[in-house]
């Protein structure tokens, strides 16, 4: 963890550089073997504790880590459960002899479990275990293969959540302008008229936003889940997600004036708290790698950037203002032009003869 040393020396210990004090648990400096660690060695030692690279922090990787893996789960407790805590993981991954095999992966059973029962562990919750594992034993390598293994099992989910993402967002990017469906400046009082088709679009597309943040499971955690469907259902059901959908679609078929806006202010409501996880996972995301040493990172064969995307516009959707409206300026004030303005002008046009004449004969050229 040295770095920016001057001068760094290797060689034996003199006596007067021994500590001071001494306990029974310390070794004799006597009986203390040396170690020639040989002149290659020796020089990479040199050239890493005299340079400023970078220090790498398994623990500070590993909790960047936790933090994207965590923001794909809903659930406060279980959240919080996909930490083992420090030395928790070694029970499971490391345990002493005496341990009986039969036992050394088991979790204890409990009703607010689900990621982690008996011994069927989610795949991401397993390898976050390692990967504790790996940090706390300075095991650099064991923990990149841990860390690939969750991000390789968490980006279809991820990309399903971004198309989903792209296309509520496309769709709110058309209609929040003067009287669109999501017009910023609606009043309840003012000509409102959407159609079905609009109303009923914007319902599936929240439908389908909502449905790419459910988590993927193994067929040994839906088998868990159908042995304890009660657990499963009350465990998110803090968010409303499922019932503002089910009110959404009561309101699009009763279809009155007043249920329509409540219909849109519901739907902007959802937008904006699903909204508020993706924009958390894209953080994290952004993150990840930020204790890396400077290197060329690449992530499931992509740069650190394709991976990553920082060039998303990651910001929250602003119901406030309508989007602005691109093309030649108008001038708010002026009258619109009428059919009868154009029949008047058209009408004050004379031809002469001879005009009409050279129109006629020229009818047949192309």
């Amino acid at each position: 963890m040295l770095r920016n040393i001057p001068n760094v020396e290797f060689g034996m210990v003199r006596g007067y550089e021994l500590p001071l004090w001494y306990h029974s648990t310390m070794p004799i400096a006597s009986n203390i073997e040396h170690i020639n660690l040989g002149p290659l060695l020796e020089a990479k030692f040199q050239s890493l504790v005299q340079g400023n690279s970078k220090v790498v922090h398994l623990w500070k990787m590993y909790e960047s880590l936790l933090a994207y893996a965590q923001t794909f789960e809903r659930n406060l407790d279980w959240k919080e459960d996909m930490n083992p805590g420090y030395g928790q993981a070694r029970k499971r991954l490391d345990p002493p002899p005496e341990a009986h095999p039969a036992f050394a992966r088991k979790y204890p059973e409990s009703e607010y479990r689900v990621f982690k029962v008996g011994q069927v562990v989610h795949p991401v919750e397993d390898a976050l275990e390692h990967a504790s594992f790996a940090s706390e034993t300075g095991d650099k390598e064991k923990f990149k293969v841990a860390r690939q293994q969750i991000l390789k099992y968490i980006e279809p989910q991820y990309r399903r959540i971004v198309a989903s993402s792209d296309e509520i967002v496309a769709f709110i990017k058309v209609h929040k302008k003067v009287e669109g469906l999501l017009d910023a400046g609606f009043e309840n009082n003012q000509i409102f008229e959407p159609s079905d088709d609009e109303l009923a679009r914007a319902l599936v597309l929240l439908e389908d936003y909502t449905t790419s943040f459910k988590r993927d499971l193994t067929i040994k955690t839906r088998m868990v889940i159908a042995l304890e469907p009660r657990t499963w259902e009350l465990a998110y059901l803090m968010s409303n997600r499922e019932e503002n959908l089910t009110r959404l679609r009561q309101l699009l078929v009763r279809g009155s004036r007043a249920n329509e806006i409540e219909f849109l202010q519901l739907f902007r409501d959802c937008a904006s708290e699903l909204d508020e996880q993706y924009l958390e996972i894209r953080e994290a995301r952004k993150t990840l790698f930020r204790d890396e040493p400077a290197t060329t990172t690449r992530v499931m064969g992509m740069s650190l950037d394709e991976w990553a995307q920082p060039w998303r516009c990651d910001e929250k959707i602003d119901w406030d203002t309508n989007e602005p409206e691109f093309g030649p300026w108008k001038d708010p004030n002026a009258e619109p032009p009428y059919d009868s303005d154009l029949e008047s002008v058209a009408d004050s046009i004379e031809f002469s003869a001879e005009e009409e004449s050279s129109d006629s004969d020229s009818d047949g050229e192309f």
